[in-house]
């Protein structure tokens, strides 16, 4: 079993030219190629209801089985367990996984399972090894029946066996320290939403179902940086779904959100209040501006490209990459 520790960066197509040039991406172990991947559940959603991924890559010839947990997912930083075998084709080998997936599984078994492929991805990926980090940058799209969503995100990964010991907070250090590299010269956005989670929205959507972001629920003795590190999820995953459907109603929960978290850091009476209250401040009136901006007598290009103004502003990124940094690795504005 492997420990995935992966920082999800959303990107512009337009800065795609410009990222693969930085210096900071510089390194003879490059490769690109493209990936084929099906994605499986039952008809009744039992895995992705236990946060459960299970699906066959095609890479050339070769067919990889992956089994991934939730694990944690806060401010577009994800870590969580896999557990990755080769197959003798594009078909299931549950024998190999049956073990820690009954274990994940709470009220059900693999006998009890009627896997079907539901979505598939199809990407271009561009690889670049950073020493101990992997960079890739996947380029295509998510689909379910008729209805795709586009994938341009980055993938800043360390993988790390899961029986060793290891410094996590150091390998969560040496990720963050590229990101704010890469988020200098072009827009990023951190992200919760992962390709599967991408699938289960399409899914909704083709059924007439609304796609809800509910808000973590905090437990009672969370530090103030968990605390944080929840509202950052339910921020950017609401952004991301306006981004995606060009509803109002997820940006506007957004920013009320961002309120919400202005208060909760004000209440900590600490120097951490006084070091954001400007930036997140600045966060919320450019929201909503856009909120009033987006009107019904727009036409799709002129709401894309009031959008993607936004998105494209780096100091909207740079503000979230900092925020979720001093989540997971704390800082001088305690």
């Amino acid at each position: 079993m492997l420990k995935e520790i992966e920082l999800k960066l959303q990107i512009h197509p337009k800065d795609v030219k410009q990222l693969l040039e930085l210096d900071c991406l510089k390194s003879n172990q490059k490769d690109t190629f493209v990936l084929k991947n099906t994605y499986f559940d039952t008809v009744e959603t039992i895995l992705a209801n236990h946060k459960i991924a299970l699906r066959i890559r095609q890479k050339g010839s070769r067919y990889i089985q992956t089994l991934k947990t939730q694990g944690e997912n806060h401010g577009g930083l994800h870590i969580r367990s896999e557990y990755e075998n080769d197959l003798r084709g594009y078909e299931l080998e549950l024998g190999l996984i049956e073990a820690p997936l009954n274990q994940l599984l709470t009220d059900h078994t693999l006998s009890d399972l009627e896997l079907l492929p539901i979505f598939s991805t199809d990407f271009t990926r561009h690889e670049i090894q950073l020493n101990a980090m992997e960079f890739v940058l996947d380029q295509g799209c998510v689909t379910y029946k008729n209805l795709k969503d586009q994938i341009c995100e980055v993938e800043l990964e360390l993988k790390v066996d899961a029986s060793i010991d290891f410094s996590q907070k150091h390998h969560i250090q040496l990720i963050f320290q590229l990101a704010q590299k890469i988020a200098q010269n072009i827009s990023v956005m951190p992200s919760d939403t992962s390709k599967a989670l991408r699938g289960e929205r399409l899914k909704l959507l083709e059924q007439g179902k609304k796609y809800q972001v509910n808000f973590e629920k905090i437990p009672e003795k969370s530090t103030i940086q968990q605390k944080v590190a929840c509202f950052l999820q339910f921020i950017q995953s609401n952004w991301e779904a306006f981004y995606f459907l060009k509803q109002t109603a997820y940006l506007a929960s957004a920013i009320d959100a961002i309120g919400s978290l202005l208060d909760l850091l004000k209440q900590q009476q600490n120097t951490y209040y006084a070091h954001m209250k400007i930036p997140l401040q600045a966060i919320i009136d450019k929201w909503r501006k856009l909120l009033i901006e987006c009107k019904p007598s727009l036409n799709e290009v002129q709401l894309n490209q009031l959008i993607d103004s936004i998105f494209q502003d780096k100091e909207i990124g740079q503000i979230w990459l900092s925020m979720s940094m001093w989540c997971h690795l704390g800082g001088n504005h305690e």
